[in-house]
């Protein structure tokens, strides 16, 4: 799968099964850059900068999804990419997940440790969402199943 189609056939399903709705949800949205005092708009910011999906929670930034496609093994440039994306956006992402929709890893962005192992520990419901979600997305070049009335 390429990355539009983790992001359609797992992870979107997996964020609407744990409660978020598409208001929460911002997609492939370029960001502004604050150094000191001055904020520099995205237009004046000579690079390029797109996160994949920002999860907001009472209306401030909660999670940012970095996505690959589902090929690609996960590596240290793919996580200090998802980091470098949530440290930028004005209020700094605390939770950032890198996935290739095989492969979860969620990272506290302030300490940049990995945090599933605990999540799985304290959550289990979680996991087992995010479980659900990649089992329901089609496998590659299969279609997915027909709806029933």
């Amino acid at each position: 799968m390429n990355e539009e189609e983790v992001k359609n056939k797992i992870i979107i399903p997996f964020l609407n099964s744990i409660g978020f709705d598409s208001e929460q949800l911002s997609f492939e949205e370029s960001f502004n850059l604050c150094l000191g005092k001055r904020l520099l708009p995205k237009e004046d910011i000579s690079f390029n900068g797109r996160l994949d999906i920002l999860v907001k929670f009472n209306n401030n930034p909660f999670m940012l999804f970095e996505l690959k496609r589902s090929d690609k093994k996960l590596d240290e440039k793919d996580l200090k990419q998802a980091l470098s994306y949530s440290k930028l956006i004005e209020g700094i992402v605390p939770y950032t997940v890198l996935t290739n929709g095989v492969e979860f890893k969620i990272y506290n962005t302030f300490t940049e440790e990995e945090i599933d192992e605990a999540i799985k520990q304290c959550d289990p419901a979680f996991m087992n969402a995010m479980k659900q979600a990649k089992e329901k997305a089609p496998r590659p070049g299969t279609s997915p199943p027909a709806e029933h009335p």
